[in-house]
């Protein structure tokens, strides 16, 4: 195992080595492959080398290789050798397999190891383009080297070891067929077909239906395709002077079959029927090749079976036709059936305004089908492929699903309110005369409010805002957050106004009482954070999910006691329901904090006895409150700058024409 680790590692270290340059000598370099798949081998060393080195189909299994030195080629064509192995070289490709087949002019030299005697006789057709028809041929391999002769000559010495089969000529090809004498042959299969100055004279006792119909054709020269894999059995078969078609329709008749050419090729099919004698009272019925232009075979087979559910059907292999078996009126229906389903639909760009095609395949027009939707790449339109009578109602459809998303603005405002006792306390008042314009003082005591991006007066009233700004003002509340934000109906928004603090842990060694850093930081984050859910129902009533949590980070005593800060959390999470413009307070979020203080004389404190009368401590009570003050607007595709000019508009209303005696200029 650690070998074959070790070589698949070499392997993978070739591959990404760069080989030298076209004409120059490889530098000297040591290769070791441990039964490794030859692709591999070959795929490592094309790699390093810069060589194309591929492997035929005739190349299976695994090899060991091992170099040392600067001579390549050399060490790879003994490699080859050992593993008997042939190879085919260009100056940028070489091709090893286990049959290697040249020609020049009308001599043939050919190079096999191991190989059946079928698998030579089809190399050398495909390379010297020979059609050469055979039988089933003995298994045993065969090795040779067989240098410039004839194709036929060449035939002959690769089916010499088996004594029972010989060779025809047959047109422009050759047929190599076992002898009628053959004991074997006798014994199963008994037939002859013989071909007297282009006539058939055929005689069948007993014989498989694909060696009568390769013996036919290759007399004739045809090519010949044979999909009737249970190879039927044919008896009882006499006649002579008939011609090829008279010949092969008299021998598939017989047994359960059908023909069909196409492409110069002559397809045997099974019958459609299981008793052959019904084929004979029923002539009406045939094999035909149907072709396709545009729709796929696979859809067509499935469309077709549904319609004609007692038609047979047999896709052919080049993907783009089949052959139906049926009588002539119902072929031409499924011609015609064919036609109306096998065309190229009308294709049509619909463009989107407001949404993108991810969205629309969530919720697509209910006259479309999602495969007949097709995004164009840039999620700003589709093309739709489906029926044109449909087109005119998709695209009313998508004038209702292509719209605008309900936008809505939240006005947010976050005010911490203070509340402290301690021991000392007093109240003042101040007193004065009534003086001329005193109705606008109201205006002035709403200096603290007016920055406020967050509209208080309109929304709260006079008295709220005076309350609010005087709080202000003495220090008893301050503004925490002042925003606006903006979101999409049905989507949520987050707010977060934090601070992050960090710290490194530590822990206490238990001798010395000082703190260890462990060397890892860890963060604290405090603050507000809201999250914001909103949707808006077709009565112009907002929903909100609104969760808000208030973070306070404690005073840093990590150099005392190697702990952490102290840290406190408060949360709120609520379901509001509220109308357009209708604010919307969340309390509740409270905390107390303690503190006390220590006064002192310098010097004097430190006097014995005496220095009590120059101290002092005093102890103070914090109590807190976060108030959220959320209003949502519906703004329906209205900017900013109009929402605020409609704002200020209602506020003019509700404050400033009051105070102005009600004139509005």
């Amino acid at each position: 195992m650690t070998g074959r680790k070790q070589s698949l590692a070499l392997i993978a270290l070739l591959s990404c080595l760069t080989g030298p340059a076209q004409g120059e000598t490889p530098p000297k370099m040591d290769f070791e492959f441990i039964d490794q798949k030859y692709g591999d081998i070959f795929f490592a060393l094309s790699a390093w080398s810069g060589i194309s080195i591929v492997a035929d189909d005739t190349v299976t299994g695994k090899a060991s290789f091992q170099y040392a030195g600067a001579n390549f080629e050399g060490a790879f064509d003994a490699f080859l050798r050992a593993n008997r192995l042939a190879v085919a070289k260009t100056p940028t490709t070489w091709v090893v397999g286990k049959i290697l087949v040249s020609r020049v002019e009308e001599k043939i030299t050919v190079e096999a190891y191991d190989s059946t005697a079928a698998r030579i006789l089809e190399k050398i057709s495909r390379e010297t383009a020979t059609p050469i028809i055979f039988d089933t041929l003995p298994s045993t391999p065969l090795s040779g080297h067989y240098s410039e002769i004839r194709v036929l000559d060449l035939i002959a010495m690769v089916i010499r070891p088996f004594a029972d089969y010989a060779i025809e000529e047959s047109g422009s090809g050759f047929c190599v067929k076992k002898n009628v004498s053959s004991p074997s042959r006798v014994e199963q299969n008994r037939f002859t077909v013989r071909r007297v100055e282009g006539l058939y004279d055929v005689s069948v006792t007993q014989a498989k239906l694909s060696e009568v119909i390769a013996d036919l054709c290759g007399q004739e020269g045809r090519a010949v395709s044979n999909f009737a894999h249970a190879d039927p059995t044919v008896r009882g078969i006499a006649f002579s002077g008939k011609n090829f078609a008279e010949s092969l329709r008299l021998i598939l008749e017989q047994a359960g079959a059908e023909s069909v050419e196409r492409g110069g090729v002559l397809y045997v099919l099974p019958d459609a029927l299981k008793d052959p004698a019904q084929g004979v009272r029923e002539r009406d019925f045939s094999w035909s090749s149907l072709e396709l232009c545009t729709i796929r075979q696979s859809d067509a087979s499935r469309l077709l079976q549904a319609r004609y559910p007692a038609i047979r059907l047999i896709p052919n292999p080049d993907g783009c036709s089949f052959f139906v078996y049926a009588d002539g009126p119902e072929t031409e229906g499924i011609r015609e059936y064919l036609r109306q389903i096998d065309f190229s639909p009308e294709v049509t760009v619909i463009k989107l305004r407001y949404i993108s095609f991810a969205e629309l395949l969530k919720n697509p027009p209910p006259s479309a089908k999602k495969e007949e939707i097709v995004d164009v790449g840039t999620g700003e339109a589709f093309f739709y492929t489906g029926p044109e009578f449909l087109r005119e109602r998709i695209i009313g459809e998508m004038a209702e699903i292509d719209r605008p998303k309900t936008r809505i603005q939240y006005d947010l405002l976050i005010i911490q309110y203070d509340e402290t006792a301690d021991l000392s306390f007093g109240s003042s008042v101040n007193m004065r005369n009534l003086q001329a314009g005193d109705q606008n003082i109201l205006v002035g005591n709403f200096g603290n409010l007016l920055s406020l991006n967050f509209d208080v007066v309109t929304l709260f009233g006079y008295r709220f805002s005076t309350l609010l700004n005087a709080a202000i003002a003495e220090n008893r509340a301050r503004v925490f957050t002042d925003t606006t934000l903006h979101g999409i109906s049905g989507e949520t928004i987050k707010f977060q106004n934090t601070s992050t603090y960090r710290y490194r842990d530590s822990n206490v060694d238990p001798d010395t009482g000082k703190p260890i850093y462990t060397g890892i930081t860890r963060e604290i984050i405090s603050g507000v954070i809201i999250d914001i859910g909103g949707w808006v129902s077709g009565d112009g009533m907002v929903t909100m999910n609104v969760t808000a949590t208030v973070s306070k980070r404690g005073a840093d005593v990590t150099e005392e006691n190697g702990n952490p800060p102290p840290t406190s959390e408060r949360s709120v999470s609520t379901r509001i329901n509220a109308a357009n413009g209708e604010p919307v307070v969340l309390s509740g979020l409270r905390q107390n904090d303690d503190a006390i203080v220590d006064q002192r004389t310098p010097f004097l404190s430190k006097i014995p006895i005496l220095g009590y009368a120059f101290r002092g401590r005093s102890k103070t009570t914090t109590r807190g409150e976060m108030v959220i003050y959320l209003v949502p607007h519906v703004t329906n595709g209205e900017s900013p700058k109009e929402v605020r000019r409609r704002l200020a508009a209602t506020a003019y209303e509700r404050l400033a024409k009051p105070l102005l005696g009600g004139n509005a200029d």
